[in-house]
């Protein structure tokens, strides 16, 4: 989802860098690709309308689940690693790979260990198909952002 009249929203404002109005916009809805984000050059060459998005995103996020994530719950089993964070750019878009520092803590034989200077990496289109909860934490603090996520299964490098 991706809404410039989010109120109170981080990324909020009324139009874009090219007058058009700022709007809501479903991008993903059960799984399947329903719209762009536009600046009216890239709506023009596609034969569609602009959805207010000339200078990008504004309030880019996944919509928050049913399942609480916060404690004791499935999104930190036992051996799993409860990711808060990442940092850097990684990302190659025209093949979905990606590759990102993680950061906050894990858990190791049900202790929770602080975990630093690690990397998560695999390929996004992957990773989403192995989507297996969604979290209802859902929180406005960066004008991209999305609840807490349960991967199945990823790759994680770092000592």
């Amino acid at each position: 989802m991706d809404d410039g009249q989010l109120p109170g929203g981080p990324g909020t404002r009324p139009f874009d860098t090219e007058g058009v109005p700022a709007r809501k916009t479903v991008l993903v809805e059960n799984g399947v690709l329903r719209n762009y984000l536009l600046d009216t050059y890239a709506a023009r060459k596609l034969k569609l309308k602009s959805t207010g998005n000339g200078a990008g995103s504004t309030n880019l996020y996944l919509a928050a689940g049913r399942i609480h994530s916060s404690g004791d719950h499935p999104f930190g089993r036992q051996g799993a690693l409860v990711d808060a964070g990442t940092i850097g750019f990684g990302l190659v878009p025209t093949t979905g790979d990606i590759s990102r520092g993680a950061f906050d803590s894990g858990s190791r034989k049900g202790n929770r260990l602080p975990v630093a200077e690690i990397t998560i990496s695999g390929n996004l289109g992957q990773i989403l198909q192995q989507v297996e909860m969604v979290g209802n934490d859902l929180a406005f603090k960066d004008a991209t952002t999305g609840p807490t996520i349960k991967i199945a299964e990823m790759t994680v490098g770092g000592t």
